[in-house]
């Protein structure tokens, strides 16, 4: 745009010249076509600008190592033309705490993701204009919605994990009607009608209810090192899909801490049936710490880079 701009301004100047050196009409006429001609430009333009649609077309999840870009896509009228788009890409990527700017030149561009690492790119368009005929006046145009793509891992076994599968337990809770098993109590005020078991109350010559016995809701506790060092992460984030996994084909959620830059825990808790956001909201955590192995309770496995979590399974053989 500058370029055409600096053009245009030279072609006024020689044109002004030629006027005062030849004042004539061809001189004057050549003179005003070139002072109308933006204004025309524009007028031609704009109701092209104003019908133009934008939008992202990339992949919301990527295997890491896998090829992925992100393209930009117009929708544009056929019955009014416009110049070429002008902006800038960005994306960020959380993780690694850096963002990449890239020029948009043509639509039919892609640009190239890093898949190398996990991580959750933000991509969004800034300073998105389309340009009239003459690429001299920026026009209005609707921006496109940003987009995320997710870099997901690799899923790999982790050395040793405790078998989170066992020792279900049998909760009471309100009778709900269903088919579980029960148990029965004596009746307590706000017990509902419906709860109470009329036949054994008839026997036992008294009130009992009955007390719907449910398993109780298993949480995997893990604890997950967040290194600054991008290949650690890799792994550690390789043996967490895989625990994910393992977990969804136990019915049982999870519960996820680690270390920060300063030290602090942090925790993400995901009860069955949103396991699967846990990896993005991990994605999206800046770089801390690893975990020492001292801190680790019973049945509390390390997802770690090259680091055995044996210790966490001999204190669980030692209760």
């Amino acid at each position: 745009m500058l370029r055409n701009r600096l053009i245009y301004l030279g072609t006024l100047v020689v044109l002004c010249l030629f006027w005062v050196a030849y004042s004539g009409y061809a001189a004057g006429l050549m003179l005003v076509i070139a002072l109308i001609l933006p204004v025309f430009s524009w007028l031609i333009s704009l109701p092209g600008a104003l019908c133009t649609r934008a939008t992202f077309h990339a992949p919301d999840q990527v295997t890491r190592g896998s090829e992925a870009s992100v393209k930009l896509q117009l929708q544009q009228s056929r019955l009014f033309a416009t110049g070429q788009i002008c902006g800038r890409l960005r994306v960020y990527d959380p993780t690694a705490g850096r963002t990449v700017r890239l020029r948009l030149q043509r639509t039919d561009d892609a640009f190239p993701l890093d898949t190398s690492h996990c991580c959750q790119y933000q991509c969004a368009i800034r300073r998105f204009r389309v340009l009239d005929l003459m690429g001299l006046i920026p026009l209005p145009v609707r921006r496109p919605k940003g987009l995320t793509v997710t870099v997901m891992p690799l899923p790999q076994e982790p050395p040793e994990h405790p078998d989170w599968a066992g020792n279900t337990a049998l909760v009471n809770k309100p009778f709900s009607g269903n088919e579980n098993p029960y148990d029965l109590r004596d009746y307590r005020t706000g017990d509902t009608l419906k709860a109470i078991h009329w036949k054994k109350s008839a026997a036992l010559d008294k009130t009992v209810v009955r007390d719907t016995l449910e398993p109780a809701d298993r949480v995997a506790p893990m604890w997950i090192d967040w290194p600054e060092d991008p290949a650690g992460r890799d792994e550690a984030l390789d043996q967490l899909a895989w625990c994910l996994i393992y977990l969804k084909q136990m019915n049982a959620g999870a519960y996820l801490q680690w270390k920060d830059r300063d030290g602090t825990t942090r925790r993400i808790y995901a009860p069955q049936g949103q396991l699967d956001d846990l990896l993005p909201q991990m994605l999206r955590q800046p770089a801390g710490q690893r975990v020492p192995l001292t801190i680790l309770q019973p049945r509390e496995v390390l997802l770690s880079a090259g680091i055995q979590s044996g210790a966490a399974t001999e204190k669980e053989a030692s209760q």
